[in-house]
């Protein structure tokens, strides 16, 4: 992780812990919709969203983090990137967006825990833990992969 001077992020909830991803990756915030799921795809991946007429991978935020699969009509989703080269995160609710300093913030040391976990955060509401987007990027990649592998093998 490099250094921060001020950083502003979107923190969200993901069972009963906070996580956040810089504002400079999020490209909106959408409700859950219906997603379309595609046999044979990782459980990491919920599903494909239509948005606008682009569909996007949307990773099941509670698969990646270890929580207990569970949808209901307050999940949102958010979506990193750019239209064209996006990818979904589904997470419970989207709590906010906040200001973090440097002074805030305790990077996690490589090979402690997953490199999906970068940094943790205070703020005024407790600790948030930030994600790092390439990883997630990773997870969309081997989802991918597993669906044509399984497509193939059925072929």
């Amino acid at each position: 992780m490099q250094s921060i001077g001020s950083l502003v992020m979107v923190y969200f909830r993901i069972g009963s812990q906070q996580y956040g991803l810089p504002i400079t990756a999020v490209h909106e915030v959408v409700p859950l919709p219906a997603l379309m799921t595609l046999a044979g795809a990782l459980p990491t991946l919920a599903g494909m969203l239509n948005l606008r007429g682009i569909y996007l991978p949307v990773l099941n935020g509670r698969v990646i983090v270890g929580e207990p699969v569970h949808y209901d009509l307050s999940n949102q989703i958010i979506i990193l990137g750019s239209p064209q080269a996006a990818l979904g995160l589904l997470v419970d609710h989207v709590d906010g967006v906040a200001t973090f300093t440097a002074a805030t913030c305790t990077p996690i040391q490589y090979g402690i825990a997953d490199p999906l976990f970068e940094a943790i955060l205070k703020h005024a509401q407790g600790t948030l833990i930030l994600l790092n987007q390439a990883t997630l990027q990773d997870y969309v990649a081997a989802a991918q992969r597993n669906s044509s592998a399984s497509f193939a093998d059925a072929g």
